[in-house]
């Protein structure tokens, strides 16, 4: 499999307007960005498209084991029809929101950053109301049992 292209101006420009926010991220093994906010786990990720331009992507799994069901999609479809920016998409078991954005020289400071706040606070506000409903788990919830079950510890209820 080929390696991706790195989406170089994209990621120093991010690295810079987050330090110049005095915004706290932290960087996974292969790259992706990521910050908290309240539940949620925002994450930021680019890609070189093949008409070479950068793209960035904003993002947050929303909800995870959420019920699947006509009622939550038809839901999701309105929300997305009264959101601005962004929207709400279904991946495999996972409710998340997404707004993309064009990178590299063409990204400035205030058009990421409304993208970064806009996905970590829809998704802060979304995830509890998505879950009274329809069930399932916020990112952080899921990050908790994930560390929790690799440290051999359980919840006694």
């Amino acid at each position: 499999m080929p390696r991706k292209k790195v989406a170089t101006e994209s990621i120093n420009r991010i690295k810079k307007y987050l330090e110049e926010s005095g915004l706290e991220y932290s960087i996974t093994d292969d790259g992706m960005i990521y910050l908290f906010n309240g539940s949620a786990i925002v994450y930021v990720e680019t890609e070189v498209l093949s008409s070479g331009e950068e793209c960035v992507h904003v993002f947050s799994v929303v909800v995870n084991g959420a019920r699947m069901d006509e009622k939550l999609f038809r839901k999701l479809l309105q929300l997305n029809n009264a959101i601005h920016f962004g929207a709400f998409c279904i991946e495999d078991n996972l409710i998340i929101f997404r707004h993309k954005l064009l990178g590299g020289i063409h990204m400035d400071c205030d058009e990421f950053l409304f993208a970064l706040r806009s996905v970590a606070v829809i998704a802060d506000d979304y995830d509890d109301k998505i879950i009274s409903e329809f069930g399932g788990r916020t990112s952080v919830g899921n990050l908790e049992d994930r560390l929790r079950e690799e440290s051999g510890q359980s919840l006694i209820w």
